[in-house]
Order: structure tokens, then C-alpha cells, then sequence
């Protein structure tokens, strides 16, 4: 797992409320070391760290995501559209 986390520039979490430990596990190895976490979730939980939050229903939200992405690396994609996001910027627990 640590693996993970040092060759990723970053984590995109989608749809979970982190209930199980391994998911929980990756995304704190992710705050711990101060890399940006994209939680897509209708009810974001990650609530610490370099965190940003798409609040939509992943279904709808990745498609425009990828179409912004695709647009910026001049890509043909269907269609771009801005994504709304909200960050949070706090530190993990110690």
C-alpha cells in the first residue's frame, strides 16, 4: 500500500463512507502525507487534510470531470462542462 501512495500524485475517492479499514487506511496514508484527496460523494466524510469535494452522484459527476480533463489536454471529448467543487484545507489528527 505504501507503494500506492508514493508513486500517486493523487487520490480520487468515490462513493464510499470509507466503512472498511483498508479504504480508510489509503486515504490517511494519502493525508498524512499532504497529497490532495478528490472525494466525489452525494455526503462527503473525508473532513480533513488536502481535500476536495464534488458533492453529486458519481454517475453524473465523473463524465463532466473527465470531459473538463479532456478539453485542457485539447482532447476531442462529448462535451465539457466546469465542475463545482469545494475544498477543505484542515489538518489530519495527531
Amino acid at each position: 500500500m505504501d507503494n500506492i501512495v508514493e508513486t500517486a500524485d493523487c487520490l480520487i475517492v468515490i462513493g464510499t463512507a470509507l466503512a472498511t479499514s483498508y479504504a480508510a487506511r489509503i486515504v490517511g496514508n494519502f493525508l498524512v502525507e499532504e497529497k490532495p484527496v478528490i472525494e466525489i460523494n452525494l455526503e462527503p466524510c473525508v473532513q480533513v487534510g488536502h481535500t476536495y469535494h464534488v458533492v453529486g452522484k458519481s454517475e453524473e459527476v465523473l463524465p463532466k470531470m473527465f470531459a473538463s480533463y479532456h478539453q485542457k489536454l485539447a482532447i476531442p471529448a462529448q462535451q465539457s462542462v466546469n465542475v463545482n467543487t469545494q475544498k477543505t484545507t484542515m489538518k489530519p489528527p495527531t
